[in-house]
């Protein structure tokens, strides 16, 4: 199995272990008397399965990823940084505000303009879309 592949065995299996556990959870206790729909206990020894593959299969990906690991961690604080430099502010020039005394004036200048940020947001995300296709090939050739 690819890498790819393992990624999303993962998802599929984190959701299935979260399902299981929160049922297991929900049908631990019941009234006496009452029929169940299904036993905590059961369901408890199944999400441990689960949890145990996950870990397995969580490992295998770690280990395999290893050659590429640090393009996976740049790519996520690149996407910090992004969500922090999208929101500078970048006003120039004069505002004014009409309030109940009157107008406020107020005088901007900003350090990097909205046309140079732009651009450098559109850097960073040219840089982290080449780091995303060269670790989707990483990970559509690499075998667990």
């Amino acid at each position: 199995m690819n890498i790819s592949k393992a990624l999303k065995e993962k998802n599929k299996l984190a959701l299935e272990y979260q399902k299981v556990l929160r049922k297991a959870l929900q049908n631990n206790s019941s009234v006496v008397g009452s029929e169940k729909n299904y036993s905590g206990k059961e369901l408890l020894t199944k999400a441990i399965l689960l949890r145990d593959d996950l870990i397995v299969l969580k490992t295998k990906i770690h280990t395999a990823s290893q050659p590429i690991r640090e393009k996976i961690f740049a790519i996520s604080e690149l996407k910090s940084y992004l969500q922090s430099i999208e929101s500078m502010p970048t006003k120039n020039g004069k505002e004014v505000i009409n309030n109940y005394n009157g107008n406020t004036e107020t005088l901007y200048v900003a350090e990097i303009t909205q046309i140079e940020l732009d651009e450098m947001v559109e850097n960073v995300k040219a840089g982290i879309e080449l780091m995303q296709d060269e670790i989707d090939t990483f990970n559509a050739i690499t075998s667990i």
